[in-house]
């Protein structure tokens, strides 16, 4: 399996692996309630959205699909030209995040699948990606040994971290509210 991630509500699980299908699961039951089958390869990351009213997720076939909780696609989002290694909600819903093989980020926005920033700087691929608490900015953390800070409102990259002589990645914390 490659990702699961539990609904803001806490009463689904999402799970996908290498192969093809994500699946949706009723937490209490273990019921698998729907498949998500058009992605053509490896379904490498899913992501709630912090609302619960969609899902994002990112393959091997170079695009990211936002899914409604029926599991129909709303958007096929396209324009990385490398396997698409992670998606991420913006925590107000209104943008995912995608980061790829292809070294860029891509800022799209959910209501119309549009990528809105594509990012571009890193020299080597995107291990993981990270929004600000205000989702003003993105942080990525890439195999050339650097972090950066991105606005996400301009796509402007506001700082290089140097420092690092291996590849950079992080793990996010889980927080409970």
């Amino acid at each position: 399996m490659s990702g699961v991630a539990y609904s803001p509500q806490g009463n689904q699980l999402a799970t996908c692996s290498a192969d093809g299908p994500i699946r949706l699961w009723n937490a209490e039951t273990g019921e698998c309630s729907h498949w998500m089958i058009d992605h053509r390869g490896w379904v490498r990351s899913i992501a709630y959205s912090p609302r619960g009213d969609h899902l994002a997720s990112a393959s091997n076939d170079n695009t990211v699909r936002i899914w409604d909780m029926s599991g129909s696609c709303r958007h096929t989002l396209a324009g990385h030209t490398g396997d698409v290694l992670g998606v991420i909600h913006s925590p107000n819903s209104n943008q995912v995040v995608s980061y790829s093989e292809d070294s860029t980020i891509r800022i799209w926005n959910t209501e119309t699948g549009v990528c809105d920033h594509t990012l571009t700087g890193h020299n080597k691929c995107i291990r993981e990606v990270a929004f600000s608490p205000q989702g003003d900015q993105v942080v990525s953390a890439s195999s050339d040994c650097t972090v950066r800070v991105w606005d996400t409102s301009t796509g402007e990259c506001l700082h290089i971290l140097i420092g690092h002589n291996d590849g950079v990645k992080f793990r996010r914390i889980f927080s409970g509210r």
